[in-house]
């Protein structure tokens, strides 16, 4: 069996797990609430950027990031929100903003919350189940927080763009994970950017592994994944 094939073959089963998942969810979510569908989304890059927009040929155009950075989120820039309209910000934790592990925000890290601020509100919405740990960081950048999120579910998401009361199309999902954080953004009609990780020199080797294996499977799925400069 061809490394392509095996790729192939296990996007294939992801994707009738993840429709098995999706659809279990929003089964859940009528009972619930209403369910609203995305909004049509307004995708203006930050030249000399470039809008992704799902290909044709894309098999599960809901793991398709609005925009690829190619950077680390220290890279996202106020220019690039204003350009593409965000208003707020929702940002993962993991890799994302700290290396796992880390409990508290770095100085560069701790400026550029700062600067990006005067987009609109932020917020952290992780899976991470720690709340003193997730509580910490947060507080240490003064933004409020979800823990245990469990995304690709939406909820935690929903509740956090409810708090800012504005429209999802115009608050940025902002991660390092494209089955978590692209996938769940996603599903609300938030503006989804994926980013390159933050990870110690002693979890890099098995991260790149992890993510390697993500992004093959996300190219089988027909994802376009190239960071445009």
């Amino acid at each position: 069996m061809s490394v392509e094939y095996f790729y192939e073959a296990l996007g294939r089963k992801i994707k009738r797990y993840l429709s098995g998942f999706i659809g279990l969810e929003d089964l859940q979510d009528e009972v619930v609430g209403t369910i609203h569908p995305p909004p049509p989304r307004l995708l203006v890059s930050s030249s000399p950027r470039l809008p992704l927009s799902p290909s044709p040929m894309t098999l599960f155009p809901l793991l398709q990031p609005d925009l690829v950075l190619g950077g680390s989120v220290l890279d996202l820039t106020l220019e690039i929100l204003e350009r593409n309209q965000i208003k707020g910000l929702v940002l993962d934790v993991d890799d994302t903003i700290v290396p796992i592990g880390i409990d508290l925000a770095r100085p560069e890290l701790t400026r550029w919350v700062e600067q990006i601020k005067k987009i609109g509100p932020l917020w952290l919405v992780t899976n991470n189940p720690s709340q003193v740990r997730i509580g910490a960081i947060a507080e240490s950048l003064s933004v409020p927080y979800f823990h245990s999120a469990a995304k690709p579910s939406r909820r935690k998401l929903r509740q956090a763009v409810a708090a800012m009361s504005i429209d999802p199309s115009q608050v940025a999902m902002v991660g390092d994970r494209l089955f978590t954080d692209v996938l769940a953004g996603n599903r609300l009609g938030m503006f989804t950017i994926l980013i390159e990780p933050i990870v110690d020199e002693e979890s890099v080797i098995g991260f790149q592994a992890i993510r390697s294996v993500e992004f093959a499977i996300a190219r089988a799925l027909g994802i376009s994944l190239a960071a445009k400069k």
